[in-house]
């Protein structure tokens, strides 16, 4: 997370007002978690639409190659996110 661009992120904000954020870790104390809390504290003035977060599912991994499958996200996930947003 360091160095952390902040301002790339903000400006992108500012101009579109809407933000995904895609993270290979759970939604929680992760890094989807602080992109979200820094725009929050410095340009939620500027979102149009809340903050959509592409993240895995709030349970332990799976072993079987099945189940990575359906656990893990993927292009089609974030372009869903994206399509919630526009």
């Amino acid at each position: 997370l360091k160095p952390l661009d902040e301002d790339i992120i903000l400006n992108s904000v500012k101009k579109t007002g809407k933000l995904v954020v895609a993270d290979g870790s759970w939604k929680f104390c992760g890094f989807s978690a602080e992109i979200s809390a820094m725009v929050a504290e410095k340009a939620f003035q500027y979102l149009k639409k809340p903050i959509q977060r592409v993240n895995l599912p709030n349970v332990p991994a799976p072993a079987s190659s099945e189940l990575e499958r359906a656990y893990y996200p993927n292009c089609h996930d974030i372009i869903k996110a994206i399509k919630e947003i526009l």
